[in-house]
């Protein structure tokens, strides 16, 4: 059977998928603190028997020399009746007791690498399902990967135009290198030059006026006005308006004479 995602009995819905995490935080934290107390017992349990066989032990100390040069401990435990009560007030001694607190500590807290990398898990895991869907996720801008025409230059080397020479560079140069940039400089000329010979006339019109758009010579005299025609690009707008209204005119007129004509009958 397929569940529409909208409906709210979905599995995978948003509102479904936070009571299950809240749950599992839920279990999750119930069950550390469940770990908590039981470590601690066990802690307790531990030094309670390490303190109950440090008592029971207690006869034997007084034929133990004094190893660590404690004079009292040894009048203590001398006397036979102070050992014991001086042997029940030490507490125990503990090498490892940074360790320990360090360990209890972090499973208190949890390890945060650790956790980033399944919360990261769990992420691309929604991203996959379609739980969670980020903006842009499947494009190339939020991936930050480039096209593969994107490293290509915009243009190549050899099609690249020279820098220009500067006057300080100008004293370097070779004879074969001021002779090229001389002929490259003619041939520029020459292209200006002849693109300004090129003559424009101007149709005759009444009273030696000038057109408002110059004619070249190679064209023939029979196109002119039709040229004429085309470059006024205003009348141009203006005959096409005029020639839309009137048929507007014409369509309303036409609507007119039909409504007249239903209403008499």
């Amino acid at each position: 059977m397929n569940i529409l995602r909208h409906k709210k009995w979905h599995v995978r819905t948003k509102e479904n998928v936070a009571r299950v995490r809240r749950d599992e935080a839920k279990a999750a934290e119930e069950e550390k603190a469940r770990a908590e107390r039981a470590e601690l017992a066990d802690h307790e349990d531990r030094i309670q028997r390490l303190r109950s066989k440090n008592i029971g032990n207690t006869s034997d100390v007084a034929n133990v020399p004094d190893i660590f040069g404690s004079s009292v401990y040894s009048q203590d435990c001398m006397s036979g009746t102070s050992c014991s009560t001086s042997a029940r007030n030490e507490h125990h001694v503990n090498l490892f007791k940074e360790l320990e607190e360090q360990e209890r500590k972090n499973f208190a807290n949890g390890n945060k690498e650790y956790a980033a990398e399944k919360k990261k898990e769990q992420d691309d895991w929604e991203s996959k399902v379609g739980i969670m869907k980020r903006f842009a996720e499947d494009t190339k801008e939020y991936s930050k990967d480039n096209e593969w025409w994107e490293g290509i230059p915009l243009m190549r080397e050899h099609d690249k135009k020279p820098s220009k020479v500067s006057k300080s560079e100008k004293k370097f140069l070779t004879s074969e290198e001021r002779k090229a940039i001389k002929l490259k400089k003619d041939k520029k000329k020459k292209r200006k030059d002849k693109i300004k010979g090129i003559e424009q006339t101007t149709h005759a019109c009444p009273n030696n006026a000038t057109p408002r758009h110059p004619i070249p010579a190679l064209i023939p005299s029979k196109s002119n006005l039709i040229i004429h025609w085309l470059l006024d690009v205003k009348a141009v707008r203006l005959r096409i308006d005029r020639i839309a209204n009137s048929f507007q005119f014409l369509l309303m007129m036409l609507k007119f004479f039909l409504l007249s004509s239903l209403v008499g009958v």
